[in-house]
């Protein structure tokens, strides 16, 4: 009788460790999260977030961002994202506070543009030309991963994510001009939170110096053929 007591708790000792581990395993690995936004979207099947996340070489930043403010959205509590212009494949996105202090920023390679937008305390980005979203949380984790499909209503969603420079949160209107983000309150007292103007004029120059570059490239060629012309006459 002693025995078979024994060989019970045994077994049962064993069936609770097993399930313990199983428990662990699960909630360690089970990060889904379904997203929430605007696109008309569609699912992956099994999509291997993480596989993904090394893939697109996704980064967490402790650093701020520099360069062209391409767009961004801004939540209930003031906080702002930020995708940042890049000449490069490295993509950059930033977080500030309320007051336009750094919070904490993501790396990722793209081959074109991209689009921000909160969805509760995490942050969606939206890869125009491989036309997916990812969800991220603040440690930079793939939580959830969509297609967008090719509809005009997403044509129109993807026209306000990527070009309206104007957004409303609480009773703040915010405007991105000149690579400045300017919040306006009640009573029309403007406030600059995130100011990247530098980086927007510097990128201006560089455009400016490589179209006069072009032209006077072009202008020298042109000049070049004339005379040989007229030799040859």
């Amino acid at each position: 009788m002693n025995v078979k007591k024994c060989v019970v708790v045994i077994v049962l000792f064993i069936f609770a460790i097993t399930n313990s581990f199983v428990a662990f395993g699960s909630s360690k690995n089970d990060t889904h999260i379904e997203m929430k936004t605007g696109f008309e979207v569609e699912g992956y099947d099994n999509p291997d977030l993480e596989a993904f996340s090394s893939r697109i070489k996704l980064k967490l930043l402790s650093s701020d961002c520099n360069g062209r403010i391409d767009n961004y959205d801004v939540n209930e509590n003031g906080e702002i994202v930020v995708a940042f212009n890049t000449i490069s494949t490295e993509k950059k996105v930033c977080v500030y506070n309320s007051l336009g202090q750094f919070q904490y920023g993501y790396s990722l390679m793209d081959f074109g543009t991209i689009g921000v937008e909160w969805d509760g305390d995490n942050i969606i980005v939206y890869s125009v030309r491989s036309d997916y979203l990812i969800l991220l949380d603040r440690k930079a984790n793939v939580l959830d991963k969509k297609k967008v499909l090719n509809t005009p209503a997403n044509n129109t969603y993807s026209h306000k994510i990527l070009w309206e420079t104007q957004r409303e949160a609480g009773s703040h209107t915010y405007q991105l001009k000149t690579s400045k983000i300017i919040k306006n309150d009640t009573d029309g007292n403007e406030s600059i939170i995130v100011d990247k103007s530098g980086a927007y004029y510097f990128h201006l120059v560089i455009i400016v110096l490589f179209v006069a570059f072009s032209v006077i490239e072009f202008t020298i060629v042109m000049i070049k053929m004339l005379k040989k012309r007229s030799i040859c006459k």
